[in-house]
């Protein structure tokens, strides 16, 4: 059955936008695509395809292209359709709702399932609520390692590579940046360190109000298979973490002194006299630069590193930890699959360090993962995005410093179609260089949560509910979900969408209404929010994360 359509539609000529009804002033849009050198709709810096509520979207067609193309949401339903005339290069949609959207031309238009997979012809965008910026709240970062040594080996491209990968992380409103960030060697000798790469990434960072969590690496540079002649590089790493410190300053107030720390690899090798000399001279590393960034910078913060967390919590690993805890402010790890999977690595996290000088530290997650599923179908992507966002809120309530997600950017693209997006096989964009649902369920949660506080987190009936109180400015914003049968969709290759649902009992002020959300922005059915007697309202929760806003503080709201 199809939907009664949603918004209008406009079509782009081959050389200008026919605007009929519409003023010039009132096209004034943001692009958030990339097209090539020859448009005028566009450049290189402009974001991926993640639009304002109030945006006029435009999407690409590809050259030549001709017969019907249909545009659907997140849930495979028809929003729009027609004909792609001969001599139109993209389609221009307005006042759409906030959510995911496809689009799909030729045989793809036949059957739009949720189940389907990606095709080489479908693009898709999502629109966020609301029309200004952001929040600004350094919670949402991301960890993007590829940017900056892409910039050094000299294949970004120039600045507008670069400066769209900081644009993009704007757009979706992403404050700190995760990523190496080391000066290559001298050129010659007697030369200070090669700073260029690095003054062109953090001016462009700056530009988009980004701040880095630099990663300083101070790993040792010991390969087993190789000669001993060839096992270490000499580097003093204090010296080069002074020298990044004297050149930006306040810029950079944020470290983190491994890129991804595996604890039981050096500790099982303790025994030996090799291993030995490694975790000694990973130790040493981490004092004396963790000391001289303090020394240097006291406000600044220091990570540990994106520590991969082992299933078994052995002495030895335990004391390799304990030993480097003195030297930090922050234990960080990494955080990849569902958020089953999540819970179970935070538990095994609590086994390791208890009892260790790292008790009392914040906590971080330095990469989260969000490989769900084996397809690109619509289905797929919605676990992805639901699982992700599970996994934010409930590191967003535990008081986390922040939630560095995989690569929801990427600076390296293609010039098929355009340029439209990244290479192949990237976190952000699917095989057909659009922007995963992920990305709007992402912006959603800035919008929603940006700015707040954690407030509670409640289980009921067992541990089938689960809802997550947050404040800010006099309003409470409850995400609530059901954790057990997401987990069973996400642990599937192609989740199917489960029926099972809860009722829990909320009370507030009579006089305040509720507004209820879905994961995408989408202002979810009156049957979600059922109103009892008096105060009591019943709340319906369903297997994806719900957002339910009310304007009122806190205090006021009782479950």
């Amino acid at each position: 059955m199809r939907r009664k359509p949603q918004g209008r539609l406009f079509i782009a000529g081959p050389r200008d936008v026919r605007h009929d009804r519409l003023t010039a002033s009132a096209l004034a849009f943001v692009l958030l695509l990339v097209f090539g050198p020859s448009s005028a709709l566009g450049n290189g810096t402009s974001p991926p395809a993640v639009f304002a509520e109030s945006d006029l979207i435009q999407v690409p067609l590809v050259s030549g292209e001709t017969g019907t193309w249909i545009l659907v949401d997140d849930r495979a339903q028809e929003i729009r359709r027609g004909r792609i005339e001969t001599g139109v290069r993209s389609l221009l949609f307005s006042s759409l709702p906030p959510g995911g959207y496809f689009v799909l031309w030729g045989e793809s238009t036949e059957a739009v399932r949720l189940d389907a997979p990606a095709s080489a012809n479908r693009l898709g965008f999502v629109v966020r609520p609301g029309a200004g910026p952001l929040p600004e709240d350094h919670f949402f970062a991301v960890n993007q390692p590829g940017l900056i040594e892409e910039a050094k080996a000299g294949r970004a491209g120039g600045d507008s590579d670069c400066a769209f990968a900081f644009a993009a992380m704007k757009s979706l409103g992403i404050r700190r940046f995760r990523t190496p960030f080391l000066p290559d060697p001298p050129r010659n000798s007697g030369d200070d360190y090669d700073w260029r790469a690095l003054d062109r990434l953090e001016r462009d960072a700056s530009e988009a109000g980004v701040r880095f969590i630099a990663v300083l690496d101070v790993e040792p540079r010991l390969v087993l298979a190789l000669p001993e002649a060839q096992k270490r590089v000499p580097t003093d790493k204090t010296a080069r973490a002074r020298a990044l410190l004297r050149r930006y300053g306040f810029k950079l107030d944020e470290f983190s002194l491994c890129d991804e720390l595996t604890p039981d690899l050096y500790a099982r090798r303790l025994g030996d006299g090799l291993g030995r000399s490694q975790a000694g001279e990973l130790l040493e590393g981490i004092a004396s630069v963790g000391a001289a960034l303090k020394v240097r910078s006291p406000q600044c913060v220091v990570s540990l590193g994106c520590l991969v967390v082992p299933a078994a919590a052995d002495a030895a690993t335990k004391n390799f930890l304990d030993a480097s805890a003195g030297a930090c402010d922050v234990l960080d790890y990494r955080a990849d699959g569902t958020f089953a999977d999540f819970v179970r690595t935070t538990e095994a996290l609590d086994r390791l360090v208890e009892r260790t000088g790292w008790m009392a530290k914040y906590r971080a997650v330095g990469c989260a993962g969000i490989a769900v599923g084996q397809s690109e179908s619509i289905a797929a992507q919605r676990v992805q995005a639901s699982e992700t966002i599970r996994k934010l809120v409930w590191a967003r309530s535990l008081g986390y410093r922040y939630f560095a997600a995989a690569r929801l950017t990427d600076a390296r693209f293609s010039s098929e179609r355009g340029g439209l997006g990244a290479e192949k096989g990237t976190a952000f964009f699917d095989a057909n260089r659009s922007p995963r649902l992920v990305a709007g369920a992402w912006a959603h949660a800035v919008v929603r949560l940006g700015g707040t506080a954690p407030v509670a987190r409640l289980r009921f009936h067992g541990d089938r509910i689960e809802i997550h109180a947050f404040e800010r400015e006099g309003e409470t914003i409850l995400v609530v979900w059901a954790p057990e049968t997401m987990d069973r969709r996400a642990e599937s290759a192609e989740p199917a969408r489960a029926d099972r649902r809860g009722v829990v009992s909320l009370l507030w002020p009579e006089e305040i209404g509720g507004e209820v959300y879905d994961p995408m922005g989408r202002r979810a059915g009156a049957d979600r929010l059922r109103k009892k007697t008096g105060r009591e309202r019943y709340f319906l929760a369903d297997s994806e994360p719900a957002y339910l806003v009310l304007a009122t503080p806190s205090e006021t709201v009782s479950w």
